[in-house]
């Protein structure tokens, strides 16, 4: 919506150094912290692994039984009557060894995955460092 005669004495400057673009400046240790911290990927993983970890933790809480202790009053025939109940799970003869080693081996796999993840993130990270590194030495480079 503007004439060009009024652009005619406009000067458009665009400066191409490297102080003005945040990702020439960027530090490789900070991307690859970022990359670790700030990824949804990774803290996906994460998540994953606190899950299977929380039901190992189950898993192992099953292996002894559950002690439930009661109250109860009862009147009868005149009489006050106080009642204390005791009743337990009875114990796993094997321990809960079946769920147990099923837990560890899904956290293990999360461990697993974690690292795979965190990899993969690193790996992109120095791709796009790489890259980035070529097009500014490109840049650089003086035509011929």
């Amino acid at each position: 919506g503007i004439p060009d005669s009024a652009l005619a004495d406009v000067e458009l400057d665009f400066p191409l150094d490297a102080g003005a673009d945040p990702l020439l400046s960027l530090d490789e240790v900070e991307a690859h912290r970022s990359a670790l911290h700030e990824r949804w990927d990774v803290r996906a993983s994460l998540a994953a692994y606190d899950e299977s970890e929380a039901r190992l933790r189950v898993e192992l809480a099953k292996q002894y039984p559950d002690i439930h202790l009661g109250r109860g009053y009862q009147f009868d025939e005149g009489q006050n009557k106080y009642a204390l109940a005791l009743s337990f799970d009875v114990p796993i003869l094997n321990h809960n060894e079946g769920p147990v080693g099923e837990a560890q081996a899904a956290r293990h796999e999360a461990g697993v995955q974690i690292l795979e993840t965190q990899e993969r993130a690193l790996a992109e990270v120095e791709a796009a460092l790489a890259k980035l590194g070529a097009l500014v030495h490109a840049a650089d480079a003086p035509p011929t």
